[in-house]
């Protein structure tokens, strides 16, 4: 899994991890392997932009790594994490645009 792999190997730099994850996963791997943990609500969690970004902006992350959500190719979810100053660990707005949908 992606998201428990860059979890890890941050953890092991000394930089501070914080999951998100839906009710149903509370113990996945890349809940695990962070330092921190934010349930969000909701039937599609990974999906929901909006509330990733709050729990990423309440905790004071520095960046956002989508791991292989959907929202790891949507360039308006790099555009909402850049208007909240928060770095996109993924491809530049730009190269999202360029992929397509």
């Amino acid at each position: 899994m992606v998201a428990a792999r860059v979890a890890r190997t941050c953890e092991r730099l000394g930089i501070h991890t914080i999951a998100v994850h839906g009710e149903s996963d509370a113990t996945a791997a890349h809940v695990q392997a962070c330092g921190e943990a934010v349930q969000i609500a909701g039937p599609e969690p990974y999906a929901n932009a909006t509330a990733i970004v709050a729990a990423a902006q309440e905790r004071g992350a520095d960046a956002v790594h989508p791991g292989a959500s959907e929202l790891a190719l949507r360039p308006a979810f790099a555009e909402l994490l850049a208007g909240a100053g928060i770095t996109f660990i993924g491809p530049s707005r730009e190269t999202l645009v360029l992929a397509g949908d």
